[in-house]
């Protein structure tokens, strides 16, 4: 939503993927989308949840690359509250069934809560399509490389309106005057996404997903805001 008021104003395409929630699609169509995207003219603005795309692999310049994270534990309860119960703005695609007190689910080792994609999720997203992937050091790695070499800037949630000034520092031509933008309809935005109810986590719970369920996101995580943290210093933020 944001993106398109920022976009707007600056005179920048925005396309949004219909398949926005499939991040990991089988290979043959990761490949469509690799090749959709390096056909779009710039400036074009393309939003899509989908797994690192390596543009140099298959002999094509990549885009500017970007995105945005926040702690893996707040991001882990904020999806389990939203399967839960879904937000302000209505339904739940593929809501799970009978999902129980989120500090039941984690230390009984229930499936939901320890789902390959909830362990990994920062992890196999930064790491991509490479058959290394598939391997939990060599993931944990070739994640940490692409965020080094390929990532210009990778935002922290817990520090929106800094991402942005440091967005517009870094890419005006797209991103000129989202700070302003933010301030105008930034409440309005995050109200309608807010989940209904929220079960909140004990120090035991949280204690077993800080250390062993999202270990390794966490690595990702630290890894990313000191690249982001060193961005902020360089421009002055």
């Amino acid at each position: 939503m944001l993106a398109q008021h920022v976009m707007k104003r600056n005179n920048v395409r925005i396309k949004s993927s219909p398949n926005y929630w499939d991040d990991h699609p089988r290979d043959s169509l990761a490949k469509e989308e690799l090749m959709k995207i390096a056909s779009l003219a710039p400036p074009t603005f393309y939003n899509r949840h989908i797994h690192y795309l390596d543009f140099n692999k298959h002999g094509f310049k990549p885009p500017i690359y970007i995105n945005m994270i926040r702690d893996p534990i707040s991001r882990y309860v904020s999806h389990y509250n939203y399967a839960k119960y879904g937000d302000m703005l209505g339904g739940v695609r593929n809501r799970p069934k009978n999902l129980g007190d989120i500090n039941t689910c984690v230390l009984n080792n229930e499936t939901y809560c320890h789902r390959e994609k909830s362990r990994y999720y920062f992890t196999n997203y930064f790491c991509g399509f490479d058959p290394v992937c598939s391997n939990a050091s060599g993931r944990l790695e070739l994640a940490k490389k692409h965020i080094k070499e390929d990532y210009l800037v990778i935002g922290m949630t817990e520090e929106f309106e800094n991402t942005l000034a440091l967005l517009e520092k870094m890419i005006p031509v797209y991103f000129r005057g989202s700070t302003e933008i933010w301030k105008r309809f930034g409440k309005s935005l995050v109200s309608r996404t807010k989940t209904k109810r929220k079960d909140v986590l004990n120090d035991k719970a949280y204690r077993k997903l800080r250390y062993e369920v999202l270990a390794d996101d966490y690595v990702v995580y630290e890894y990313a805001r000191a690249k982001y943290l060193q961005l902020k210093k360089e421009y002055g933020i």
